[in-house]
């Protein structure tokens, strides 16, 4: 049975489909959006689609059929050989794309990560794309632009996939979680990503979660417990524990601005004031940078703690 899409999918599937009936599909096309809201699936799901005798993803045809069984000639997907996509994996998309279709009237590729080529596989890319084989989709996904060349941006159809509103999330969540309150909870730390909550969800990460945030919020009354802290955050991978340090220092901004509903979902209410704003803002840019860093070299357990340090001193800040 042919799996839809979530519904925050609904109008990018929609331009497809237009696209496709309009006979104006484009050559390469760039979705980005933030990851978690199953750019992939979507993507995976379109080249079946697009291959698929009946335009459809029927599931039954022989086209279907090798694509289940991984093993369909003209669908290509490529993602990152360890941190980067590298030339010599672009150079085998470039010579595949060359070659005839061998079952259905086009060919798909799907470059997942797009934002993770490297220079020279970015390069050797866009001179395809300057002069790009015919009935040949280039389907690029990306959770960041910036990473993209504008040289090859310039040269795709752009679509960006938005977070959806937060109704829209919960009741998605709900649909597949059930009504309960560790639900809200999962989408507030996921800064209302619900894939990312769903991943929680499904893995039975958020008590953890809470636990660990609560301790945090601690620190600014008990800093001497900064080693416990620090061992917490082992039970969770740090690319987690820093997006939650990114949000606990938004939830705080929204309560010293005097936001509606802010910190509802946090285990304890932080005591904040306007004079820690300032240190506040640049504890969020801090996370931010720190999760960009995470596989550059940097020891983990050193961006953590400059992170820690720092929130202990905006605990101080009047």
């Amino acid at each position: 049975m042919k799996q839809m899409p979530p519904p925050w999918l609904n109008p990018l599937q929609q331009r497809l489909e237009q696209a496709v009936a309009e006979d104006r599909l484009p050559q390469a096309w760039l979705v980005h959006g933030p990851p978690g809201l199953a750019k992939r699936a979507w993507a995976v799901q379109a080249m079946q689609s697009l291959l698929c005798d009946a335009e459809r993803a029927c599931g039954s045809c022989k086209s279907c059929r090798l694509m289940a069984a991984g093993a369909h000639p003209d669908a290509l997907q490529l993602q990152p050989d360890g941190k980067w996509i590298k030339v010599e994996q672009v150079r085998e998309l470039i010579h595949w794309a060359t070659l005839s279709a061998q079952q259905a009237q086009r060919k798909v590729c799907v470059i997942e990560q797009a934002e993770k080529m490297n220079l020279a596989a970015a390069n050797a890319l866009l001179k395809t794309l300057e002069e790009p084989p015919g009935n040949t989709l280039f389907l690029l996904l990306a959770d960041a632009m910036e990473g993209i060349p504008a040289t090859i941006r310039s040269r795709c159809r752009l679509d960006h996939v938005p977070l959806p509103p937060a109704e829209q999330a919960q009741e998605w969540l709900h649909a597949r979680f059930g009504s309960s309150g560790v639900v809200e909870q999962a989408l507030s730390l996921a800064m209302n990503n619900p894939g990312r909550a769903a991943q929680w969800l499904r893995e039975e990460r958020v008590p953890t979660m809470l636990e660990w945030v609560g301790q945090l919020l601690q620190l600014w009354r008990n800093p001497s417990n900064l080693p416990v802290v620090q061992q917490a955050a082992s039970a969770l991978p740090m690319d987690e524990i820093l997006q939650l340090c990114w949000c606990i220092s938004a939830e705080c901004i929204k309560i010293a601005t005097g936001k509606p509903r802010a910190g509802r979902y946090l285990p304890l209410r932080p005591d904040v004031n306007t004079g820690q704003l300032p240190a506040l803002f640049e504890l969020q840019k801090q996370a931010w940078k720190a999760r960009s860093m995470l596989g550059s070299g940097m020891r983990e357990e050193g961006l953590l703690l400059d992170w820690l340090l720092n929130w202990i001193k905006a605990g101080r800040a009047t």
